[in-house]
């Protein structure tokens, strides 16, 4: 019983110094970069799909702040941006009211920004825990345009 009792008193202890928050404002900056092989496609006015690879560098930036509040959520933004691009060849095709032919080069672009709020539930040398939600925001085109011009 005793063994029981003082077991149970270690784990509440050493989970009682886990649950208390951060004394001070905290700040973390961070970056993502890889190398991505991308494989696209998009389908014209005549419904025919036009394919491309790419292997291009991506990458992300964020910011987190984190508070003593308990009743705050802490915060966190990433922006990422990803990218492609490639040329089609001898194409003959109409996207968004624009006639091509020949040789044409076409860019996606796929930019999101991530908005999260959340709680830090568990944080301790061993295990860290946090829960929340995102909201992101995204911005996403396609451009086609003759290969020969910039």
């Amino acid at each position: 019983m005793k063994k029981t009792l003082l077991a149970t008193a270690v784990v509440g202890l050493l989970s009682m110094s886990s649950a208390h928050a951060a004394t001070v404002v905290g700040f973390k900056v961070g970056a993502d970069y890889w190398q991505a092989d991308t494989t696209n496609s998009f389908n014209d006015d005549s419904g025919v799909s036009h394919n491309f690879d790419d292997d291009s560098s991506q990458g992300s930036v964020w910011i987190a702040v984190e508070h003593p509040l308990p009743f705050l959520p802490n915060l966190k933004i990433r922006e990422n941006r990803l990218e492609s691009s490639a040329g089609l060849s001898n194409v003959d095709f109409t996207f968004n009211d624009n006639a091509f032919s020949g040789d044409v080069s076409v860019t996606n672009n796929l930019n999101n920004t991530d908005f999260v709020l959340y709680y830090e539930i568990l944080d301790n040398d061993l295990v860290s825990v946090d829960l929340g939600a995102a909201y992101k925001q995204m911005d996403g085109s396609i451009r086609v345009s003759d290969a020969k011009s910039p």
